[in-house]
């Protein structure tokens, strides 16, 4: 257990393995303002961390897969950050060119806080430096995770956020300063897969993906947007705003914007038990909504859907 511990104003550069490694760590441990590159494993490993009396271990202000001008990768062969099971925050860093994901949360890691990091870019907050996959990874059983107020853009893999089976709760962005800004991420912007109970995605501007801007695969118990004013998200600019399929039962995409997709605002393929309610759908190519194959049980109701060539296409 740490009180005013600090791992601060430090070059970790070419380690045989971590650039940090913290292991059971409590309390007031901070990592912040290093610049950690070019180590052979991750970063920062941060494993098994937990709330003592309030206090998490904090990753933050950190520059982590990037060079001393910080305008060009000089990568960790792993991840920017990973957090392990625990509780811990990664706040403020700017995590790019790593070999890996920019940060991944797993091992039943439990209430990790990602805000304010600028994931796949430069010091200078624009510079094109990408994470060798996506931006952010929550697996492995990951609970109560918050995504919010962070800059994503430029990473390869996947997408700038994926969530996968097993994990809950996890929130991406929010209303005002806790939405995320996600652009040009791999092929999509943010993906979810299988059931991630309770699990929110509000208020965001996600845009520019190859292929959609976000993709549903069997994603249950999943709330995209919602009726409250600021937690609608934007998605524009890519072939397709929603590609979704699959057991969708318990996931509602409500009060969002979908605009100036090439194919269509929504791709519903086999997509059941989905609720698509009071979504603004406008100037997306071909069609705003297009549903194949079995939809039973999905809702499409309260809609305006406008300047396609065809409005609605089952």
């Amino acid at each position: 257990i740490y009180f005013n511990t600090f791992i601060e104003n430090n070059v970790l550069t070419a380690g045989g393995a971590d650039g940090v490694y913290a292991n059971g760590t409590a309390g007031s441990l901070t990592i912040t303002g290093n610049r950690i590159g070019g180590n052979a494993r991750s970063g920062v490993r941060m494993e098994n961390a937990f709330n003592f009396k309030g206090f998490v271990p904090v990753v933050a202000n950190n520059t982590i897969g990037l060079d001393a001008a910080g305008n060009a990768a000089q990568p960790n062969a792993g991840q920017g950050i990973i957090f392990l099971g625990g509780s811990a925050s990664a706040i403020n860093n700017t995590i790019g060119g790593n070999g890996f994901y920019g940060v991944v949360v797993t091992g039943a890691a439990a209430g990790t806080t990602i805000t304010g990091n600028r994931i796949g870019v430069g010091t200078d907050g624009t510079t094109a430096i990408g994470n060798g996959q996506s931006g952010v990874f929550v697996l492995g059983g990951a609970i109560g995770t918050k995504i919010t107020g962070n800059t994503i853009r430029n990473n390869n893999g996947m997408a700038g956020i994926q969530v996968v089976d097993g994990t809950g709760n996890t929130t991406i962005g929010g209303s005002g300063s806790s939405a995320n800004l996600l652009v040009n991420n791999g092929l999509f912007g943010i993906t979810v897969s299988g059931d991630v109970s309770g699990s929110r995605v509000l208020g965001n501007l996600v845009s520019s993906h190859t292929t959609a801007n976000i993709y549903l695969n069997n994603a249950r118990n999943l709330a995209i947007g919602s009726a409250t004013a600021g937690e609608e998200n934007t998605f524009e600019t890519a072939d397709y705003g929603v590609y979704a399929g699959g057991n969708l039962s318990g996931t509602t995409i409500e009060g969002n914007t979908f605009q100036q997709h090439s194919l269509g605002g929504m791709v519903l393929t086999g997509a059941e038990g989905l609720s698509v309610i009071d979504n603004t759908v406008d100037d997306n190519g071909a069609y705003g909504i297009y549903g194949t194959g079995n939809l039973t049980g999905t809702t499409v109701q309260g809609n305006t859907i406008s300047n396609q060539t065809v409005g609605v296409l089952i």
